[in-house]
């Protein structure tokens, strides 16, 4: 269970601190929960990838957003009647998306070392 919220923190941390430099593109934050998806099966840590990846990026991308429309960011506000859309739903939608890319970066980078010895030669 340890392990569970450390895995949530760091991955919350890669999100966070991947946004902070603006001049990368804003897929980016993928590369480093790939990497934490490589720590943690060099680490031997049991943990359930995809979902808490998925926590983290939603929370992220959620609470971002949220933040930004109540600071008087009109962005979602205009993105929604150009697609006619409450702008929550945008929130919604884009924490989503958020919390799918970093649960499958999360998971990807763990299944890339992760592999068990399966094969019938062995």
């Amino acid at each position: 269970m340890k392990t569970n919220f450390k895995v949530f923190f760091l991955s919350v941390f890669g999100v966070t601190i991947t946004s902070v430099f603006e001049i990368l593109p804003w897929w980016f934050f993928c590369i480093p929960l790939l990497l934490l998806g490589m720590l943690i099966t060099f680490l031997g840590w049991k943990v359930p990838t995809f979902i808490i990846g998925f926590l983290a990026g939603f929370s992220v991308w959620v609470i971002g957003n949220l933040y930004f429309s109540h600071d008087g960011n009109p962005v979602l506000d205009q993105i929604g009647a150009i697609i006619s859309v409450n702008s929550k739903m945008i929130i919604f939608f884009s924490g989503l998306v958020g919390g799918l890319l970093t649960g499958l970066s999360l998971h990807t980078g763990h299944k890339i070392f992760g592999h068990e010895n399966t094969s019938e030669l062995d």
